[in-house]
């Protein structure tokens, strides 16, 4: 199902940091949560980023890696991926990686983690917390 507003998003317009330096020879990359459009020209590649691990819409599952509706939402640079493991574990590696890759170039890493949004899923507990009695 594709999201409530799919024809909206980030237009070639605005103009990102990432576009500014990429253009001033610094490599580019975004991990994590983009929230700025699902179709290909909203998307982070298409606004200046080289690398784009992520998801797109506001929100993803932990460890399914599915958005509130239910579809997949991860990508790699535009491109549906299926990686095991705990979300914020996969952004934090993909983004040391990107800083640890030897380049003479600067760089511009960028890094939004989901962890202060639905849903509520510690590291080894899949299950949503707000369904736990804890008090």
């Amino acid at each position: 199902m594709p999201p409530a507003t799919p024809e909206k998003g980030l237009t070639k317009e605005n103009v990102t940091i990432a576009t500014c330096l990429k253009n001033a020879g610094y490599r580019t990359g975004m991990f994590g949560k983009w929230h700025l459009g699902y179709r290909p020209e909203f998307a982070p590649n298409a606004h200046g980023f080289d690398e784009f691990f992520g998801f797109l819409g506001g929100n993803a599952d932990y460890y399914a890696h599915i958005g509130p509706n239910g579809d997949p939402d991860l990508w790699h640079n535009g491109e549906r991926v299926s990686v095991p493991g705990y979300l914020t574990d996969l952004l934090a590696a993909r983004a040391t990686n990107f800083i640890e890759q030897s380049d003479t170039r600067p760089f511009f890493c960028y890094l939004a983690f989901n962890a202060v949004h639905w849903p509520f899923q510690p590291p080894g507990d899949p299950s949503d917390v707000r369904t736990k009695q804890t008090w």
